[in-house]
């Protein structure tokens, strides 16, 4: 029974784990761009966020793809933990 619970409990904790990773954070339009930020408008807010060189940016079909293939005025969906971006998915 004790190891049923310990790993009910265990699922339960990586299941939640997982969906904090993965729940993207903000889709909005690429306002501005920085070879170190990226600022992103929702809803009429902008909110700046700091990229670096693992910052995985993934192009419409799903690809991996170069940041250099971001654009202003691109609709993205980006994953960040506060301001630090770990993906940017460009949206059609």
């Amino acid at each position: 029974m004790k190891r049923s619970l310990v790993l009910v409990v265990a699922l339960s904790l990586f299941l939640a784990a997982c969906a904090s990773v993965t729940a993207p954070g903000t889709t909005g339009v690429v306002t501005e761009l920085t070879p170190t930020s990226i600022t992103v408008s929702a809803n009429g807010q902008a909110t700046t966020y700091s990229t670096n060189n693992r910052t995985n940016v993934y192009s419409v079909d799903g690809g991996l793809t170069a940041r250099n293939a971001l654009s202003t005025g691109q609709r993205v969906t980006v994953w960040a933990d506060g301001t630090n971006i770990s993906r940017i998915n460009i949206e059609p």
